[in-house]
């Protein structure tokens, strides 16, 4: 599937600081994208960020809608 960073997420997504304790051995990689996250209310803004998803729905659904020729390149800004 594509985009997926962890395709062993819990199905249901995993809370964020065990996610990454789990992954990577701690949520340090972030602090930089947390503390540069979009401040004018428009993008991702990553200071709260206390969930880690699993998109694998997310990306059945864009390769469902692309086999029925529906248009998805906006999918690719949210996902």
């Amino acid at each position: 599937m594509p985009y997926m960073i962890d395709p062993g997420t819990n199905p249901m997504g995993e809370e964020f600081e065990a996610y990454n304790r789990r992954r990577w051995g701690g949520s340090g990689w972030t602090h930089d994208l947390r503390a540069k996250g979009r401040k004018d209310g428009a993008g991702a803004n990553f200071e709260n960020w206390k969930w880690w998803p699993n998109t694998y729905k997310a990306h059945q659904l864009v390769r469902f809608a692309e086999g029925k020729g529906i248009d998805t390149s906006t999918s690719n800004k949210v996902l």
